[in-house]
């Protein structure tokens, strides 16, 4: 069979080099032809050949490069770590070499046998253990290591009758290679001759162990001449953003006449500068790039931002933005976000402009889809901070979360929609204005001067419900499933809104609020007089409120300030019986109010009166004290606790009104006792049907509200157990 050279060379039989493979062939007058594809030649290899190749002697010797002896002996005892480490053994020990065959050249070596063997491990001293020099620090560590090494190393030679000091030539420790040969057979960190001898003439010969210890990064540590100068290195800090050429100028032209100051070199300079940048990386960056290099190179990103999220609807993130296209009409309208940090689930809503009213409508829209959230985390825009949206998220349970300003990595989910909605949708509008300033000025250049082919309000919504559905049901690299599947595996149930608690909410937070005064007769507004049952709102006569009127004009909301005081209704939705309720409560609330004014004018003249005035003997006359005259001790004490007499009376009635304001909060004292009446009679199963039904008509239906009957309740409750 033909073959070429460079098959033949190194297979059975044949020499391993080229060149030799060659000559033997050509020896041998085997039979040649070119190669049928390629360039090179290529020869007749008999079986007879092959068989007289394999009859020759195997030659005995093993001669061998300095690179195939290295992988040969790696890992063998005092075998050196490295192929030049393996040279200078081959020089020293002259090892008998001959000239390789084969291109390349150079020369082959032959080890010595007893290389190849195993010898026998020899013991070391059993009773120490040491760590390995990975965990050694710098400090009292290293130098306990370094002298447990050398210790160990003189107790080994002693028990094996071999001196440290016998050399074999100049520089060589013949004990301490013994030493190391044996350790480095049972040890995965491996010890070197020099520098066990090193730690030995440390240790031993000089008598200093302490220098085992070493110096390792002590000069740098304050000792550098911009650290050991402070002046210096405030001005180097002060302009450690500049060049370091610039640095060194700022350097001479402040400290040219001060003999004390050490001006650095350039490269000392540049040295301290990169030592700095490398320390201080995430302020250099800031200062030197700006916040968005920041946010891409230092900002961290550990972790995933819903890995404490375990259900749906348990936050939320919302966040509004500009379309980047325009309508007919070159309106730019905005979109409202709303997206589920454990489904990814995504609702969106096109509004016109960025206002609280756009946000209510949107939020109103997403928990019509989704439910019920725990808790909804936006930024700190005007739309979302808004007091009215967020006492209507909170009467249903929901808190509003506002991140910090400037970070938007706190709601990172919402943020990353904007951008897939922008590159996936709004770039294929036929009314898209880019992204950057650049781009839209082009665009406005060219596309943007005819708006005949841009969408209609009507048709970017539907665009953006295509979108919706599909990104709803894609699935996601970072959940493995879908945004529905996912909704899908919720343990927790979804809290759903009926339409009249839907209408509820979307009304508490779209109301708008407006001021009035108050009168006498009520407060007016919308041609007709308002008032509330339980005349919280009569005492206030004269002031300016703030009131909210529902769309089906059927109930007023009425704040002082930030406090909310009653709901009131229209005078004419109450009955006969109810406006005279009303009548008498309002009139009961003014007088009380004005009792409790007149009260506390008189409390204040006493105490006036008490400290103008002092009590001296005889106790039942008061004489004034002039200016002076001197006041005993004794007759400072009894004014004193004269005036905390006073004030423990005031406490006490003030508890008292409060336990009686309990009791008739909100109701007047008719309503009470019948309420009352009524109640024990239910109680004891004694009352007729008509009683029964208004007594449960009262519970369910009361004007006033369930808060305010359950003050009542709970009133009646505490003098039926007292």
């Amino acid at each position: 069979m033909y073959a070429s050279i460079s098959d033949l060379a190194g297979k059975p039989g044949f020499p391993a080099s080229y060149n030799a493979t060659k000559k033997y062939l050509e020896s041998r007058g085997c039979t040649r032809r070119l190669k049928p594809k390629g360039k090179g030649v290529e020869y007749l290899v008999g079986l007879d050949l092959i068989k007289d190749i394999d009859s020759r002697p195997t030659p005995t010797k093993n001669y061998y490069s300095v690179e195939i002896l290295f992988e040969k002996l790696q890992g063998k005892p005092g075998i050196p770590q490295t192929i030049s480490g393996l040279r200078r053994r081959i020089k020293a020990e002259e090892w008998e070499s001959r000239k390789r065959e084969g291109k390349g050249g150079g020369l082959e070596y032959l080890a010595p046998k007893d290389l190849f063997i195993e010898k026998p491990k020899l013991s070391l001293v059993p009773d120490i253990h040491l760590p390995p020099p990975i965990d050694i620090t710098v400090g009292a560590d290293r130098k306990a290591y370094r002298l447990a090494i050398v210790k160990q190393c003189s107790q080994w030679c002693d028990e094996n009758g071999i001196k440290i000091g016998h050399r074999q030539g100049d520089g060589y420790w013949y004990g301490i290679e013994q030493f190391c040969k044996a350790y480095n057979s049972q040890n995965s960190n491996q010890l070197c001759v020099r520098t066990v001898s090193r730690w030995w003439q440390i240790a031993i010969q000089k008598q200093s162990p302490d220098e085992l210890a070493g110096k390792q990064g002590q000069h740098l540590k304050g000792r550098t001449l911009i650290d050991s100068q402070p002046a210096v290195y405030k001005v180097c800090l002060a302009w450690v953003l500049k060049r370091p050429s610039q640095i060194q100028w700022q350097l001479q032209q402040q400290f040219a006449n001060n003999p004390e100051i050490r001006i650095p070199s350039y490269q000392s300079i540049v040295r301290w500068r990169d030592r700095w940048i490398l320390h201080n990386r995430p302020g250099y960056v800031y200062a030197k790039e700006g916040k968005t290099a920041y946010g891409s190179k230092v900002r961290p990103a550990w972790g995933t931002h819903d890995r404490d999220m375990d259900y749906a609807n348990q936050k939320w993130e919302m966040d509004g933005t500009k379309v980047n296209a325009l309508v007919k009409g070159g309106k730019r309208h905005t979109i409202m976000v709303f997206i589920d940090c454990f489904s990814r689930r995504v609702v969106t809503q096109i509004v016109d402009s960025s206002s609280a009213h756009a946000a209510a409508i949107g939020l109103h829209k997403a928990m019509m889809k989704m439910g019920c959230p725990e808790m909804i985390s936006t930024d700190n825009g005007s739309e979302f901070k808004n007091t009215q949206i967020e006492e209507a998220l909170l009467s249903i349970g929901v808190v509003l979360h506002f991140c910090n300003p400037g970070q938007p990595q706190e709601k990172p989910l919402v943020e990353r929609v904007h951008g897939t909605i922008a590159t996936q949708l709004f770039e294929l509008l036929p009314g898209s204005i880019g992204h950057s300033v650049a781009e839209r000025k082009r665009l406005e250049e060219t596309s943007l001067k005819n708006d005949e082919e841009w969408l209609s309000k009507e048709e970017l919504e539907q665009h953006l419900a295509a979108w919706e559905a599909y990104y709803n049901s894609h699935r996601h690299s970072t959940i493995g499933m879908s945004p529905m599947e996912k909704w899908a595996t919720s343990t927790q149930p979804i809290t759903k809104f009926s339409q009249a608690d839907s209408d509820a909410l979307m009304e508490r937070m779209t109301r708008k609020t407006e001021e009035r005064t108050v009168q006498m007769k009520g407060i007016e507004a919308r041609n007709q007089w308002w008032y509330d049952m339980a005349g919280d709102i009569a005492p206030l006569v004269g002031r300016r409120l703030r009131i909210s009127i529902n769309p089906e004009q059927t109930e007023m909301r009425v704040w002082d300030e930030d406090k909310f005081i009653a709901i009131a209704r229209p005078d004419k939705s109450y009955s006969t019986e109810d406006r005279h309720t009303a009548k008498v409560n309002a009139k009961r609330k003014v007088n009380e109010a004005k009792n409790q004014s007149i009260k506390d004018m008189t409390q204040a003249n006493k105490e006036v009166e008490i400290l103008t005035y002092i009590d001296v003997t005889p106790k039942d006359k008061v004489t004034p004290i002039s200016k002076n005259k001197k006041v005993e001790p004794e007759v400072l004490a009894e004014s004193r606790s004269a005036i905390e007499k006073i004030e423990a009376d005031k406490l006490a009635d003030q508890q008292q009104q409060e336990r009686r304001a309990k009791q008739q909060a909100a109701v007047g004292e008719e309503y009470f006792d019948k309420m009352k009446r009524i109640y024990l009679l239910v109680e004891a199963n004694q009352a007729d049907q008509a009683q029964l039904n208004w007594f449960n008509h009262q519970i369910e239906n009361h004007p006033l509200g369930k808060s305010t009957l359950a003050n009542v309740l709970d009133s009646l409750e505490v003098e039926r157990s007292a």
